[in-house]
């Protein structure tokens, strides 16, 4: 069965590794251990053993396949759900979130360019009790609902780093058009926002799964008959720093109102002037309901450590703010943009904590 599912993957990048709107391969989506003896059944069930003694040969195989159909195709390997992750104990509020066990990026070594990490996180997944009927957290679930998924990125940043790979989170939320759902994207790109971490929410739009417990409602962007889902899509529409003159070293968004006005983006770029493409902050503005900037935003730019001002040129195309650093004296050098509502963002962030 290995075997054919092996081939099945060295077919499917054949045929798909010239398509330029695919990024990379994920073999195996949430895997779980299996085993053929007790003893084997044991071992695996030990954390990281089951990314180390089963994981790690299959996608070494699957790997070697990639990279005869292209050689730059790129594995996104996940871990296995169980036991990486435990969730609580009845009773006993403690996540169990246990450290991976893959020795190298499959198939390579450490700090390959051709390796990502990738993992899920659900807060439904801490244990049944924090789960309404419909699949989504629970309105009494929310300080869980954050610690469970600052702990989850948090572990698997540290997993990242050790095998020197990027790490995306790439599912989460499976809501539908809630408050709850709303909190729920907005406790997970937070903590992503803090490890400088993608993400990509579980589905656009319906595709007939047989995984999910939304029943007659939808998990995706619209409702069934057409509608958009505006709470959940404005949680998703935060403004980010798609593409930095340098390095990104900070990055908040703020979703409610606290030390900043909700909406505000702020970000910390070390500039290198050697690069002369512009840092690039996606920002959705006149889109009604959904635009955290319903009047437009204010976008500032200002030295964070040197007397030296930078030589800025800003443009805005679309939903895109361009920002370039033309002096070669500011080399090296910090800069925080700021990109600030001109009036009170929605009332999305009355609910969010």
């Amino acid at each position: 069965m290995q075997d054919k599912f092996v081939s099945y993957w060295e077919y499917v990048s054949q045929q798909l590794s010239s398509n330029p709107y695919i990024i990379g391969f994920d073999p195996l989506n949430e895997p779980l251990p299996g085993a053929k003896n007790l003893k084997e059944f044991i071992t695996n069930f030990l954390p990281g053993q089951f990314d180390k003694n089963q994981l790690t040969p299959l996608y070494e195989k699957i790997y070697q396949k990639y990279k005869a159909a292209d050689s730059e195709n790129i594995m996104y390997f996940e871990p296995g759900q169980f036991p990486d992750m435990m969730g609580s104990i009845p009773g006993i509020d403690v996540n169990i979130i246990n450290p991976l066990g893959f020795p190298n990026p499959p198939g390579g070594e450490f700090g390959s360019p051709y390796h990502v990490l990738n993992d899920h996180t659900y807060c439904c997944q801490v244990g049944v009790d924090m789960c309404a009927e419909t699949g989504e957290p629970k309105v009494e679930a929310d300080k869980q609902c954050a610690r469970y998924h600052k702990e989850r990125l948090g572990r698997r940043v540290k997993d990242a780093e050790k095998l020197g790979v990027p790490f995306i989170v790439t599912e989460f939320g499976a809501c539908m058009d809630s408050d709850v759902c709303a909190r729920e994207v907005t406790q997970v790109a937070d903590e992503a926002d803090k490890h400088l971490v993608g993400w990509a929410y579980w589905e656009f739009k319906t595709y007939k799964d047989l995984t999910t417990s939304a029943g007659d409602r939808s998990e995706g962007f619209y409702n069934y008959d057409g509608s958009l889902e505006t709470k959940k899509v404005t949680a998703l529409a935060r403004s980010y720093v798609k593409a930095a003159q340098g390095t990104i070293e900070k990055m908040k968004f703020h979703a409610k109102s606290d030390e900043q006005q909700a909406g505000t983006l702020i970000a910390d770029i070390k500039v290198d002037t050697s690069i002369k493409a512009p840092t690039v902050v996606h920002a959705m503005k006149n889109h009604g309901e959904l635009s955290w900037y319903p009047n437009g935003y204010t976008v500032d730019v200002e030295p964070l450590d040197t007397n030296t001002v930078p030589e800025v040129e800003k443009s805005i195309e679309g939903n895109e703010i361009k920002v370039t650093v033309t002096n070669p004296e500011f080399n090296n050098q910090r800069v925080r943009i700021s990109v600030r509502p001109n009036s009170e963002a929605k009332a999305l962030s009355d609910i969010l904590i």
